[in-house]
């Protein structure tokens, strides 16, 4: 059974309790009232009786005996009218011992009103009363009783019809917007990412609505990702195996016993298709947290001036002057050491890349306060010729390179800032680059300041 079958049967289930309900409580409450108005009428008239017989039976010995002889009834008595009276005297066991008048038959007395006639608790008779006001009102109780009943079956049955045409409305309202969400998913689910619903609410329809909108959305995007990866990482693959397959034709073709000299270039394409793989698969475990992470109380100034001392040969070699400050002293961090010293070895190497002969390579250590913790800063400038500012949103996106034109083997294969950005956040930080044509670049990480952390290991 579909949503829209199972609220309306809900809703049908929930009619006919209610309809049970106001049903048994129109009952309920008549038989609780209008009982009490007819004994209200019928003890006036037979209390009279009941006193009279309980004086007589105790008079006689606690016996009815003779009463169909010297019971005097209220013929005598002006402000007693018994004229359209009848009543009969039953022992406890049924046997009748008394009647007036010979105008009504017993049976038709039996159609009366039965009361007990107790004595010191016990009851010592039964009174049958026959009266036409009396019976009259019964009849009409009766009828009362019939009428509700039909009534209130009329009425149930009207507003049941009522509240499931209503259900019936409100379930096509409510499962409609299920409707059109399942379509959605389904050609989603078929690979047509380019639908878009209407967002007609703002309840929960309308947060899931729009949340399907943005997931498709996403998904677009990472379609496109995905397709643009491929085709990058075919592009870095074609270079290095078609040098390759060239290599290996031409050693096939001469047929020569092979000279180690050929086999350099063979060699430095086998580790750059290498170092392809190993990066790859680092940032796609860095993408997806599963990254292993070694993390330990580090000294941050200490590290850098280990990159400093490694890479100050490259500087030299370059006439670029690698300079390290820092504002912050002891700077201990609980960090991946060797995760740290990848972000910044690429950082360092990249700005000295770029920095013409002459130029320099500054590292900055800082400090920065928020208003409940701080952040250590470091920063790395150079002053090389800078990237375009339409360049800057996408530096940090797989194979990407803010010169196009340049050689692969000079300026790397585009993962190296991605894989720094996602090692930083997987620190709990966060990096950005500031960059101006001809005044050169700041690349600029920020990590969470954890003293504390550091002080309990």
């Amino acid at each position: 059974m579909n949503v829209r079958g199972k609220l309306f049967s809900a809703m049908a289930v929930l009619v006919f309790f209610m309809g049970i309900a106001y049903f048994m409580s129109t009952q309920i409450y008549m038989r609780k009232n209008i009982p009490p108005l007819v004994s209200a009428a019928v003890h006036e008239k037979t209390r009279p009786w009941i006193d009279t017989f309980q004086t007589y039976y105790v008079k006689h010995g606690r016996s009815w005996s003779g009463i169909d002889r010297t019971f005097q009834p209220f013929d005598s008595d002006p402000t007693h009218s018994a004229k359209s009276e009848q009543i009969a005297l039953f022992s406890p066991d049924g046997k009748l011992i008394y009647k007036t008048g010979d105008g009504v038959s017993e049976s038709e007395i039996g159609q009366g009103l039965k009361e007990p006639i107790k004595v010191n608790g016990q009851t010592v008779g039964f009174l049958m009363f026959f009266d036409q006001e009396i019976i009259h009102i019964i009849a009409l109780q009766q009828s009362i009783f019939h009428e509700m009943v039909h009534v209130s079956i009329k009425v149930v049955a009207g507003l049941s019809v009522i509240a499931l045409v209503i259900g019936f409305w409100l379930s096509r309202k409510l499962t409609s917007p299920l409707h059109r969400l399942s379509f959605a998913i389904e050609r989603i689910a078929k690979g047509d990412l380019s639908i878009k619903l209407d967002v007609t609410s703002s309840d929960e329809y309308g947060k899931v609505t729009a949340a399907l909108n943005r997931m498709t959305v996403e998904l677009s995007h990472s379609e496109e990702a995905r397709k643009h990866l491929i085709a990058d990482v075919a592009h870095e693959l074609r270079t290095p195996l078609t040098i390759l397959q060239g290599q290996f034709e031409l050693l096939q073709q001469n047929g020569e016993a092979i000279a180690p000299v050929m086999l350099l270039p063979m060699v430095d394409e086998v580790i750059r298709l290498n170092r392809l793989v190993n990066d790859l698969l680092q940032l796609s475990l860095a993408e997806g947290g599963k990254l292993p992470m070694e993390k330990q109380t580090t000294d941050l100034l200490m590290l850098l001036n280990r990159l400093k001392e490694l890479l100050g040969f490259e500087a030299e070699e370059k006439n670029v002057q690698l300079i390290l400050t820092s504002s912050v002293k002891n700077v201990n961090l609980f960090v991946d050491p060797h995760r740290m010293t990848q972000v910044f070895y690429n950082l360092i190497t990249n700005a000295i890349r770029y920095t013409p002969m002459g130029g320099q390579v500054s590292i900055v250590l800082s400090e920065k306060f928020g208003t409940n913790e701080s952040d250590i800063v470091i920063s790395i400038a150079d002053t090389g010729p800078g990237i375009p500012a339409e360049h800057l949103p996408y530096l940090f996106e797989r194979f990407y390179r803010a010169e196009n034109d340049r050689s692969r083997y000079s300026g790397g294969m585009g993962l190296g800032l991605a894989i720094a950005k996602q090692l930083v956040e997987l620190h709990g930080g966060q990096i950005e680059v500031a960059s101006r044509v001809g005044s050169g670049t700041v690349f600029t990480v920020f990590l969470p300041s954890q003293k504390h952390l550091a002080a309990a290991f």
